[in-house]
């Protein structure tokens, strides 16, 4: 089990979304370099210790460069999920303003059928929240985007999922979240 600020988990992984300047020409290798360059610059941050061991720069530049096979795009028309991807930020903002519309379609739905039932669901407190996390996720992104963040890496991280090992449960239990002018990483919880 996991506690963390604000909650606590059995979850066994943590997606992780390393945001950077890119180019729209950027390919999956470019995007990796890139990134790669930016964590060795800034190597004293990921330096990440953990009960029987840990991690460096080099171990997470490792992981992504093993891992990170395709772009977000290519996933979805293959049907398949690896451990990480590649897309963009305005793609990025869109899926999380397609769930958001997801959440205030069912709130929409869930108070149609309280006023006909008078019966509450109990998913409605769970929409409602879920859409401020979504609404407070898309304004982060947006402020992202204005300071020149364009290229996005996600990658998953734990102790039995994704990447694992020493850089999975460092990753997972130890990183919380860095920003510079030129890279932030930020966790999404897979709680």
């Amino acid at each position: 089990m996991k506690i963390r600020t604000g909650f606590v988990s059995n979850s066994s992984s943590s997606s992780f979304y390393f945001l950077f300047k890119g180019k729209q020409s950027d390919t999956v290798d470019d995007m990796k370099k890139r990134l790669a360059e930016l964590i060795l610059k800034h190597r004293d941050y990921f330096a990440l210790s953990f009960d029987d061991g840990g991690c460096n720069a080099l171990d997470i530049v490792n992981c992504i460069e093993r891992c990170v096979k395709m772009s977000e795009e290519d996933m979805k028309r293959g049907s398949i999920w690896d451990d990480g991807c590649t897309t963009t930020l305005d793609d990025m903002i869109d899926d999380h303003e397609r769930d958001a519309n997801y959440h205030i379609s069912s709130i929409k739905k869930q108070e149609m059928l309280e006023k006909a039932t008078g019966k509450r669901d109990s998913w409605q407190n769970h929409d409602r929240r879920d859409l401020q996390c979504e609404i407070k996720t898309i304004a982060d992104l947006e402020e992202l985007k204005k300071k020149g963040m364009t290229a996005v890496i996600k990658l998953e991280f734990g102790d039995n999922g994704g990447v694992t090992g020493n850089v999975g449960r460092s990753m997972d239990y130890e990183f919380n979240a860095f920003e510079e002018d030129d890279l932030v990483v930020k966790r999404w919880s897979n709680h």
